[in-house]
């Protein structure tokens, strides 16, 4: 249920960073459409503007309806995608639109026109031919005509007298060009988009395999601590009966001095395996229980002191990654010193609403240089460099920075010790 969960708090993650990047891809397709078909009908203007300027310079250069300004008007249209010129006398084309506005007169009108056609009457050319009059500036409008696209363009000149020139241009090839363009630009954020969520369902699998191949180590190294612990106290139960014939034949046999050692022995045992069941946490007391084991193999004088404290705040697995990567670190730190020198002890105790965890190991002091690299993901200190990834320390520190924690490291002669604080009234714990 957990990993489905899981799953699907991925999924959603992978599906929100898809919608964004399909919104911010969108976004940006849309600026550079907009600025590239901008810069196109800006040029398209230009073009008209020159030629506007040709054509009123052609104006002064000829008598008013000389044949040598129709023919220029004519070969400008047909040699461009320009479609139609128009020269109008502003003064006439507005008194006369005026007048067919006052009777109500539908019927196309043409005074005023000074040279070129106007076949292209739109009803907005009564609007513009003022506004470029009296404003004595150009102005540009887009519309459809027999649903053609097209770009009008309003030119003030004066020629000794005020004319507008007005040039229309077909302007299909670049709408056919943006749509083109359009296409592919989409065709380009969907392949994009489809690559990333490749990308991203690979990583997000890889992740969660990674986080439940984490958990099931977790949970097989607590089950087999506590195991270990429950064999313990199982083996003391049935090696009971043999304890009391031991301690009736050394008493029968008056060797008083052995029966006080052999005693003393099974108290330090028994004494031992309440310590540890006395420990609030099953998870802490069956790591305990494994690394004393560990020591014992290993010729280390292995010690703890465990005070009673709430740990319903820290969950099992993160107390237990903790503890488990300080004590194998100091571990690995003392089996490199001659046996009689090998010391490594672990406290617990509660201090004005702190949760505080020390684990000293004896040795040579860690150089001060060398302190906060410690915690860096990939560095270790250990000789045997291959047979340890350096994320034992890395991975404590971020596990306590989620419970606002903080460690420290004591570095002395004889030895170093790590200190663990996390303040028990900080019960937010951020997710993995």
């Amino acid at each position: 249920m957990k990993a489905f969960l899981f799953k699907t708090k991925q999924v959603k993650i992978i599906l929100i960073i898809a919608i964004l990047l399909l919104t911010i891809l969108g976004l940006l397709n849309q600026t550079y459409y907009n600025s590239t078909r901008e810069a196109l009908i800006y040029e398209q203007v230009e073009k008209m503007k020159a030629e506007a300027l040709n054509i009123s310079i052609s104006i002064q250069l000829s008598h008013r309806g000389g044949r040598s300004l129709e023919n220029l008007i004519e070969q400008n249209v047909m040699s461009t995608s320009l479609r139609e010129v128009t020269v109008f006398d502003p003064s006439i084309f507005l008194k006369q639109q005026r007048k067919h506005q006052k009777i109500g007169d539908t019927e196309n009108y043409d005074q005023g026109i000074l040279f070129g056609t106007y076949q292209y009457e739109i009803e907005e050319d009564y609007d513009y031919v003022r506004r470029a009059y009296e404003g004595k500036k150009e102005f540009t409008f887009e519309t459809e005509i027999d649903r053609k696209p097209i770009l009008k363009a309003y030119f003030y000149f004066h020629l000794g007298y005020p004319v507008i020139i007005s040039i229309v241009s077909d302007i299909s090839k670049i709408n056919n060009y943006m749509v083109s363009f359009l296409l592919k630009m989409q065709l380009l954020i969907g392949i994009s988009t489809l690559l990333v969520l490749i990308v991203l369902g690979i990583i997000s699998r890889n992740y969660t395999s990674n986080i439940i191949m984490g958990l099931q180590s977790e949970e097989a190294a607590f089950f087999s601590n506590m195991d270990l612990l429950f064999t313990t106290v199982k083996e003391q139960r049935h090696d009971f009966n043999n304890h009391m014939s031991t301690i009736q034949s050394l008493i029968a046999t008056e060797q008083y001095e052995e029966l006080r050692k052999f005693t003393d022995e099974m108290i330090g045992e028994v004494t031992i395996i309440n310590d540890i069941i006395n420990i609030n946490s099953p998870a802490l007391a069956g790591l305990i229980q494994a690394k004393l084991t560990y020591a014992s193999n290993h010729k280390i004088a292995f010690s703890y002191e465990i005070s009673s404290m709430q740990l319903e705040f820290l969950k099992s697995t993160d107390l237990v990654k903790i503890i488990s990567n300080l004590i194998d670190n100091a571990f690995d730190t003392v089996k490199a010193l001659p046996e009689q020198e090998r010391k490594v002890e672990l406290t617990g105790y509660l201090e004005d609403d702190r949760l505080l965890f020390k684990v000293f190991s004896s040795g040579p002091p860690i150089p001060e240089d060398l302190i906060d690299k410690l915690f860096e993901k990939g560095f270790s200190t250990k000789k045997d460099k291959g047979h340890h990834s350096g994320l034992g320390l890395y991975i404590v520190q971020r596990i306590i920075k989620r419970y606002h924690g903080r460690i420290t490291v004591d570095s002395r002669v004889n030895g170093n010790t790590f200190t663990i604080s996390i303040p028990i009234k900080s019960k937010e714990i951020c997710s993995l």
